[in-house]
Parts: structure tokens; C-alpha cells; sequence
């Protein structure tokens, strides 16, 4: 498969990123105690403008409640993650939906470190948030520029006036305040997916899936899907957009073998070759339908 930078390039086709492969981001805007591995894919030109990575929090990292402009998508991956009063762990997902408070959150008590993907998107408002590159060149610029300093989640701008870190950036980079869509949820979706049954996939031997959760008119709608080995998902073409994590085992495609945590996107209208395991792999999808389009079917992998 050709290699492309996911954030410059045109994205016609499946690009799958493995983790190893992504730029790694450290110390954000939220303070210490975070590494992340970066997948995001910001191709404007054919409506792909989302943030995806792996991030790895230790207990030095806090989030202040806040909320975003988007929506997220989040599967726990190792460790666990305190949200307000709700304890997240392995296996665990949570949908935040667009305009919805949120947090404080921190690492788990117990835990060194936790890891989760992350996947942050439109929402059904349509508003954009600033991509990975824009992020890190305002926290580079706001502090150089004396306009204030990052403190644990929270810009202190030069007057002592405190904000939270991304809305301010937000504002930075957009030259106006921020404005927050009308929530349509009261609060986060979280989905313990181990008390999800697992379902056959129709046609396709060997595969089973548990559905996760399917939310507004064009998603996300939110899998997990488990290959036993030997076993294959078909070649294909959908009208939406989908982001495939392998979570456990490899897989092959296009001759390529791909372990955890690779990620794999598949751009609405392009053709996809099929997915085989040897050894048997576990996945995370989450499917989009574009702007003007067709919903993502209920289950088509």
C-alpha cells in the first residue's frame, strides 16, 4: 500500500497506519504525563477531517471539565480513566456526543498508566475543530508570543484570566469565540462491551460482531468485530466512511500484515480489498456517513 503523509496528501483510498508509524506527540496542551500516537487524516478536499491516535496518560495528566465543537469516540484500551464520577476500564467505550460537558478525568486510581483510542469527528452540527498540526503550532505560538501559559488543562492568559487549554487555542487559531452547538444528548454514551452479545456477521464465516451503538441520522455507528483465524471479511465499496483499529491479533491486506495497534481508514466511495487473520484478530470500527449522503448500513463490515 503507498505510503502518504494523512495529513497532507490527498486520501482516495484505504490508508492504514500502524502505531509505530505515526508521528509521536508528548506533552500537550493539557499539561504532562501523555504520549500519543497520531492518526489523524485531515483531507478537507474529500470531507476527511478527523483526529485519531492512541494515547498513553499517566496519573500526572488531569482534564478540567469541559466540552468540544465535534464529537468523540473513545475505546479503552489498557488501564483505566476516572470520568466525574464513572470509572472506565478496558474494554470499555464512550461516545461524547457534540456540545456535551464532560470530566474531570484523570488515570484511575491503581493504575500507573492507562491507554485508550481516540477518534474525534464532525458531529451532525457540521462544525470543524482545529487538526493535530494546528493544535501543536498554537501551543507552540501562544506561549512564545507572551499571550499566557499551558497549566494542567487550563491557559492562563497574561491579564490572569483562565480558560480551558483547547478552547483557547480554538479561539487562537479562529480569531473569534468559540460556539458550541446545542447538545442533542443530556450526557456521555458509555457502552461496557463485554455485556454485548456476540452476533454472526451474515455470510461471512467466522466472523462475529457486537453491536455497539448507532447514534443521529449518519452515526457513529460503533462495532467491535472478532475474526476467528483463517477467517475473511469480503472486498467492497460503501457510501460511508469507515475507521477500522485492530485492537488484538493482525490481519492481512493487500498482502501487508498489520498488528495493534494499526489503524485503517476507509474514505466514503472507495473500493476496499478484503481483511484475512491468520492467527485471528480483534477490531474496533466506527463507520460515518458523509454530508448529503446515506446513512452507514446497521452492519456491514
Amino acid at each position: 500500500m503507498a505510503r502518504v503523509d494523512p495529513f497532507k496528501d490527498p486520501i482516495k483510498g484505504p490508508l492504514i497506519i500502524r502505531e509505530d508509524e505515526g508521528p509521536t506527540r508528548g506533552s500537550s496542551h493539557r499539561g504532562g504525563g501523555r504520549q500519543s500516537k497520531l492518526f489523524g487524516f485531515n483531507d478537507p478536499e474529500h470531507g476527511i477531517t478527523v483526529r485519531a491516535s492512541i494515547a498513553r496518560y499517566t496519573p500526572e495528566r488531569l482534564n478540567p471539565r469541559h466540552k468540544h465543537v465535534d464529537e468523540v469516540v473513545r475505546y479503552f484500551y489498557r488501564g483505566g480513566e476516572i470520568y466525574g464520577k464513572d470509572v472506565l476500564q478496558e474494554g470499555d467505550c464512550i461516545y461524547i456526543p457534540e456540545g456535551v460537558s464532560y470530566g474531570p478525568t484523570r488515570t484511575a486510581d491503581g493504575y500507573d498508566e492507562n491507554r485508550r483510542i481516540v477518534f474525534h469527528f464532525p458531529g451532525p452540527s457540521g462544525l470543524k475543530t482545529p487538526v493535530v498540526p494546528e493544535v501543536l503550532r498554537a501551543q507552540k505560538e501562544m506561549p512564545e508570543k507572551g499571550l499566557g501559559r499551558f497549566e494542567k488543562g487550563i491557559f492562563v492568559w497574561a491579564d490572569g484570566r483562565k480558560q480551558d487549554s483547547f478552547e483557547a487555542i480554538h479561539e487562537y487559531l479562529t480569531g473569534g469565540k468559540v460556539q458550541y452547538p446545542e447538545a442533542r444528548y443530556h450526557d456521555y454514551v458509555i457502552m461496557r462491551q463485554g455485556k454485548f452479545p456476540w452476533v454472526p456477521l451474515d455470510d461471512v464465516a467466522g466472523v462475529k460482531v457486537r453491536h455497539l451503538g448507532f447514534f443521529n441520522e449518519r452515526g457513529p455507528n460503533i462495532k467491535i468485530v472478532k475474526m476467528d483465524p483463517k477467517s475473511e471479511t469480503p472486498a467492497g465499496k460503501a457510501s460511508f466512511l469507515q475507521v477500522r483499529y485492530i485492537l488484538e491479533g493482525e490481519i492481512s491486506y493487500e498482502s501487508e500484515i498489520y498488528a495493534a495497534v494499526s489503524c485503517m481508514l476507509i474514505p466514503a466511495g472507495a473500493a476496499h480489498s478484503s481483511t484475512s487473520t491468520s492467527t485471528g484478530a480483534t477490531l474496533l470500527v466506527i463507520q460515518l456517513g458523509v454530508s448529503g449522503g446515506k446513512p452507514p448500513d446497521f452492519c456491514s463490515i
